[in-house]
């Protein structure tokens, strides 16, 4: 009923929720996100996965695709008052996020990518970049 009454207040004002969702993403910068999941079958996948996640933990970067690394959360030391997990999140300066954790049901390891930006362009090609260096990190260890 809401959402209802919102698109006739904005189309007797001129607009629609896309526009006025459009405006809300110039003012506040858009938010992408991916997730890339990467399957390694067999008990080869499994010590592949196990592979890369101790990498992540041993190579702390201080940059990935040229914006230097704000923060390295391992969720699986502690991380505020979280459970501990098998997740290890990186925080850039400019606010994307890198997330990595294996499947717990299946042979698989993802990885998130939220990026944000106050130009769509800019953020869809940061997201392109970072997609494409976490694949071929994950293919090269």
């Amino acid at each position: 009923m809401i959402i209802a009454e919102m698109a006739t207040t904005f189309k007797n004002n001129g607009s629609s929720i896309y526009n006025e969702i459009i405006k809300i993403y110039e003012k506040y910068g858009w938010r992408l996100e991916t997730t890339i999941p990467i399957t390694k079958k067999g008990k080869d996948g499994l010590e592949e996965i196990q592979k890369i996640m101790k990498s992540m933990r041993e190579k702390t970067h201080t940059e990935i695709a040229g914006i230097k690394v704000k923060e390295y959360r391992d969720y699986q030391k502690g991380v505020e008052d979280l459970p501990k997990s098998d997740v290890i999140q990186i925080v850039l300066e400019d606010e994307t996020y890198l997330t990595v954790r294996p499947s717990g049901t299946e042979p698989k390891i993802k990885f998130y990518i939220s990026v944000v930006d106050s130009d769509k362009k800019v953020a869809e090609e940061k997201l392109a970049k970072l997609e494409k260096e976490f694949l071929n990190y994950a293919e090269n260890l």
